[in-house]
């Protein structure tokens, strides 16, 4: 016989698993992230898709935007449809 927990139960669960686990906190669902690339870099496009401003996990930290040459750090809070371009060298 089986039993069928709740989402309270299941929320808790998991809030207690995750940093076992070694999960990655997962990126705001609101920022498009993509990357286009060619033989020598990758591009990677950070795109804040709303008329909101966003919080999220920086997955490029310590590169500079191409677009404003500024270095950002983990976290980012980008402005209503921000975008930043990372350029990262291939080895």
């Amino acid at each position: 016989m089986g039993t069928e927990p709740d989402s309270d139960f299941l929320n808790k669960l998991l809030i207690n698993l995750i940093p076992l686990t070694q999960i990655q906190e997962q990126h705001n669902p609101h920022v498009e992230i993509t990357t286009r690339e060619t033989t020598d870099e990758a591009f990677h496009f950070v795109i804040n898709t709303t008329d909101q401003t966003q919080p999220t996990i920086n997955p490029y930290p310590g590169q500079v935007d191409l677009l404003s040459g500024q270095t950002y750090s983990e976290q980012l809070t980008l402005d209503p449809f921000a975008v930043l371009i990372f350029r990262v060298k291939k080895s």
